[in-house]
């Protein structure tokens, strides 16, 4: 803290200096040697932008409940709309804990994005396709108002982790399917330019074949609340549904996919990512994928500035 506190001051008394016109004719002032601490420059190169924090704006009221957005902003000045990522908290589909990956979001944004935490509808008040609904519904709230928000209305792209991959993933495969749409905010579109995932369920029909810590079968799963409290073994017809692996086709046009998963996850087996990469690489689509060695499920890992800068390279690469 003594650090900071000098390089300030030193940098306040430096440009107090610069600014002061002399009286009586130029003078020459020799450079103060301190005699003790340690002061170092500050350039204007350094700055790292604060991000302003807009906290549980509602976006839309589905089955009695609000949905809220966490909207982070950069507090730059901007002279043009940003690119906008509508992030979606994993929970096993449950209800979110919006507020925990607000500090990280608010360190993605800081690089000059519009980040808005999605809150989608849990499993205990409707099953799927309820979340890529909601999901669909905040980004056409985000384009309605995207003047307000100072949102580029032609770069909004979507991530999620774990449960809030698969949604980012069914947003993508899911564009322009009435069956998984509603009419709220019909009037704006919910296209994205790209989706990043990380260690999304891909196919909830197979997931119970793989290790896991965690049960994918039963009724009170998260894979079977997901489908609608029933054992998943024997819905497959409604687990493949809610699958964004089977809505990839050679045919059918996707956005890019940016996906990372750890090689030791013990909650969504790996496999899900790999196979997802596998049917992408299959029907000839753009993505990247990204297996981090001996990475679990949601550690820290995925959170590092080298991931950040993988991410915010794709970013760009889909930029219009």
């Amino acid at each position: 803290m003594k650090r900071y506190l000098l390089s300030i001051l030193t940098l306040a008394a430096a440009l107090v200096c610069a600014n002061a016109q002399p009286r009586g004719g130029a003078r020459e002032f020799p450079e103060a040697k301190p005699s003790k601490g340690v002061f170092e420059v500050v350039k204007q190169d350094t700055y790292v932008p604060t991000v302003s924090y807009r906290k549980d704006v509602v976006y839309a009221t589905k089955d009695g409940k609000d949905l809220h957005l966490q909207i982070l902003t950069p507090s730059m000045n901007q002279r043009k709309p940003l690119p906008c990522i509508l992030y979606v908290q994993g929970s096993a589909w449950m209800k979110q804990d919006l507020y925990s990956c607000v500090p990280k979001m608010a360190q993605f944004a800081s690089r000059g994005y519009v980040v808005a935490v999605v809150e989608y509808r849990d499993t205990g008040i409707a099953p799927f396709p309820a979340q890529t609904v909601d999901a669909k519904t905040a980004i056409r709230y985000v384009r309605k108002n995207a003047r307000r928000l100072n949102v580029d209305v032609n770069n909004i792209f979507i991530w999620g982790d774990s449960s809030g991959g698969h949604t980012s993933l069914m947003v993508a495969v899911s564009q322009d399917d009435p069956a998984i749409d509603d009419s709220y905010l019909a009037e704006e579109s919910c296209a994205v330019n790209a989706a990043i995932a990380y260690y999304p369920p891909t196919d909830i029909s197979v997931m119970k074949d793989y290790p896991s810590e965690n049960p994918h079968n039963d009724p009170t799963s998260p894979e079977g609340l997901l489908i609608g409290g029933v054992e998943v073994a024997s819905n497959q017809a409604a687990a493949k549904k809610a699958s964004p692996l089977y809505y990839v086709s050679k045919d059918k046009p996707l956005v890019p996919i940016f996906m990372a998963a750890g090689t030791m996850d013990r909650t969504v087996p790996f496999s899900q990512t790999d196979l997802m990469a596998g049917k992408l690489q299959e029907c000839g689509k753009t993505y990247e994928y990204y297996a981090l060695q001996g990475a679990d499920h949601g550690t820290w890992q995925f959170w590092t500035d080298e991931m950040y800068d993988k991410v915010e390279a794709f970013i760009k690469k889909n930029l219009k």
